[in-house]
C-alpha cells in the first residue's frame, strides 16, 4: 500500500499491455516502485497522483515517454534517472524544483519541457542527457544547481533567465556543441568551471554586474 497510497487487487497482461488494478485511487509513485522495470515502456499516471518518490523509475531502461499529471506537485530525487530509452518528458505547472539527479543518464532523452513554476533546477538534474539539443529555462528560475547540464554534449544554445542570480560549479562543463551562451545582468559570480570544455563557445556576454569569474570558468 505504501508504495502507491492504495493497494494492488489485480495485475494483469493482455494484447502487449499490462494493467494494475488498485483498491482505490492511486495518490501516490512510491519511492523505487518501478526500480529497475526493464518491461516497463509506457505508463498512464492518473490524475489522482500528488507526488513522484525517489528513484520511482530509477532505471526503468525502456520506458520511452512520460507524462507527469498536473495533480503532481513533487518529483523526487533521481526520479528517472538512467532510463536510456526515455526520449521525452512532459511536466506539470505544479512543481516548482527539479530535484537531483531527476534526469540525468536519460541519454536519448531530446524533449523536455520545463513549466514556469519551477524556480530551481538541482545539482545534476540533467547531467549527461546526450541528445538533449535545446531547452528553454523558465523565467521564474532563480537557482541553478552544480553539474546541472554537465556533459549535454548536443545542447547547442543556453539563455539563462533574468532571475537567476547563482548558478553552480560545472554547471554547463563539457556541453561541447554550445556556441552561444545568454547570462543575465544581474549575475554576480561564475563559478568555476562552469562553460569548462566548452570548445565551440562563440559568443558570450559577461553582464557588468560580475564581480567574480572562477577558475577555469571557461576553460
Amino acid at each position: 500500500t505504501s508504495a502507491f497510497g492504495a493497494k494492488i487487487v489485480s495485475n494483469t497482461y493482455e494484447n502487449g499491455k499490462g494493467t494494475i488494478k488498485f483498491d482505490k485511487p492511486v495518490t501516490v509513485i512510491g519511492e523505487k516502485a518501478f526500480y529497475s522495470s526493464s518491461l516497463l515502456t509506457g505508463i498512464e499516471l492518473p490524475n489522482t497522483v500528488t507526488s513522484i518518490g525517489n528513484q520511482a523509475f530509477y532505471n526503468a531502461e525502456n520506458l520511452r515517454g512520460i507524462t507527469v499529471p498536473e495533480s503532481v506537485t513533487e518529483i523526487g530525487e533521481r526520479a528517472f534517472w538512467n532510463c536510456n530509452s526515455l526520449k521525452e518528458a512532459t511536466l506539470p505547472k505544479s512543481i516548482t524544483t527539479i530535484k537531483s539527479k531527476a534526469f540525468a543518464d536519460c541519454n536519448s532523452l531530446e524533449k523536455i519541457n520545463i513549466p514556469d513554476s519551477v524556480t530551481e533546477i538541482a545539482d545534476h538534474a540533467f547531467q549527461y542527457c546526450k541528445r538533449l539539443q535545446e531547452i528553454i529555462l523558465p523565467d521564474n528560475l532563480q537557482k541553478l544547481g552544480n553539474y546541472a547540464f554537465m556533459d549535454c554534449d548536443s545542447l547547442k544554445k543556453i539563455d539563462i533567465p533574468t532571475n537567476v542570480k547563482l548558478f553552480g560549479q560545472y554547471a554547463f562543463n563539457g556541453c561541447n556543441y554550445i556556441t552561444s551562451i545568454g547570462l543575465p545582468n544581474g549575475l554576480s559570480e561564475i563559478e568555476e568551471s562552469a562553460f569548462g570544455g566548452c570548445s565551440n563557445l562563440q559568443n558570450i556576454n559577461i553582464p557588468q554586474k560580475v564581480k567574480k569569474i572562477g577558475k577555469r570558468a571557461f576553460n
